[in-house]
């Protein structure tokens, strides 16, 4: 799974260097190019793998419903669309808000991309022992994040700074995720990893649709804002949970 992160981080830096230099249709046929050799390299090289256990629309329903990987998915769904309708619109702030030039552009997008990267291992760390409460600090920390990445379009160091852990916090959240649906139920974990790529991606989606509405509407600053606040509202509902589960395990050792 670090390979989502990796890419997700890496992929925007990495696009906007070659158009900058290039024009934005190399970008598009790196893109082709990578899925084509990414597809050939699966048929040559990954094992057969035989499943013993054939999955149904069925199972995937019993791993929605289930209760502990219903809040995940809730979990994920919000931060990865709060995450998009902030980072979608990442480069016209850096370039309208922040006066950065196409020249350090990159640069800046790098330091978001190599945090990243480092926040792969992060979510290993943080997701450990309790996935669910990692995940709930790694929504406070990019709802704080987003928001001072858009009120410091200032002050370019300290922008940087918080741009960094930014991309920090977003490169753990596959890998908790992950660690989150197989500890919340190891028999559907297959099942449960299906619908969270599900999910991810409908966010994404969702996300960078809904903050290109309001950035048309109010500016880059409330996209931003709205994107900090659905990661506010994922850890709001994490900690709740966390809150009224410790509640009933006290409650049920009290009276035994």
């Amino acid at each position: 799974m670090a390979g989502i992160s990796v890419g997700t981080v890496v992929g925007v830096p990495i696009g906007s260097t070659l158009g900058s230099f290039f024009g934005w249709r190399l970008a598009f046929g790196a893109v082709a190019g990578l899925g084509l050799a990414v597809m050939i390299a699966q048929a040559l090289l990954l094992p057969r793998i035989s499943i013993a256990t054939a999955h149904t629309v069925r199972g995937l329903v019993g791993a929605a419903t289930n209760r502990k990987l219903a809040l995940a998915f809730m979990a994920v769904a919000l931060a990865a669309a709060g995450h998009f309708a902030a980072y979608t619109y990442l480069e016209p702030h850096l370039v309208t808000d922040a006066g950065v030039t196409p020249s350090v552009l990159g640069w800046v997008l790098a330091v978001y991309g190599l945090a990243g990267v480092a926040g792969t291992y992060l979510g290993e760390r943080v997701g450990r022992e309790k996935p669910e409460t990692g995940f709930f600090m790694l929504a406070l920390v990019m709802a704080i994040a987003i928001i001072a990445t858009a009120a410091s379009s200032q002050t370019l160091p300290l922008e940087i700074l918080w741009l960094a852990l930014w991309g920090a916090a977003f490169g753990a959240v596959p890998v908790c995720i992950q660690l989150w649906t197989y500890a919340a139920d190891p028999d559907r974990f297959e099942a449960s990893s299906a619908l969270i790529v599900t999910v991810f991606q409908i966010s994404l989606a969702a996300g960078s649709y809904l903050g290109g509405s309001i950035a048309d509407g109010f500016g880059l600053t409330t996209a931003f804002g709205f994107g900090a606040a659905l990661n506010l509202l994922c850890a709001l509902i994490i900690g709740a949970a966390l809150l009224l589960g410790n509640r009933t395990r006290a409650a049920g050792k009290r009276t035994t």
